[in-house]
């Protein structure tokens, strides 16, 4: 539902679940570009199983606004990946934990227990960034 509040406010994190078994972040990222422009998500997180094998089935986005998480949720829900993949239909529902911010801490607050190379997507302007990039930029109040 994309109208659900989440704490009062509409969401601007969004859980995209049935990922194929091999997907990364980028593989988000090259999905999310079908319905979205790159400028409009900041964080794509990809949890991955212990051994870093394979993802645990979901992924994390976080966009700057509610209604372009709304329009990427409507557009993505229930479609086909776009990959080719024979996986299950995408489901795209409103993350319990909403906002860059709260997002970032829930991957600080897990320190050693992520490998880097499955660490968070951080995007400023639609660009690839930093951690150090991220935090030079200037706070801007959670939706």
């Amino acid at each position: 539902d994309t109208s659900a509040m989440v704490g009062g406010a509409p969401p601007t994190t969004l859980m995209i679940r049935n990922l194929p078994r091999g997907f990364a972040a980028w593989d988000i990222v090259a999905e999310l570009r079908l319905y979205t422009t790159p400028a409009a998500f900041e964080l794509v997180y990809v949890p991955w199983d212990r051994k870093g094998l394979h993802n645990v089935g979901f992924a994390f986005v976080n966009f700057l606004d509610a209604a372009c998480a709304a329009e990427v949720q409507a557009a993505m829900d229930g479609r086909e990946w776009r990959s080719g993949s024979r996986s299950r239909p995408v489901k795209v529902q409103p993350a319990h934990v909403q906002g860059f911010a709260q997002n970032f801490q829930r991957f600080v607050d897990q320190g050693d227990a992520i490998d880097p190379g499955h660490a968070p997507l951080l995007f400023v302007g639609g660009e690839p960034a930093s951690l150090q990039e991220v935090m030079r930029r200037p706070l801007r109040p959670e939706a």
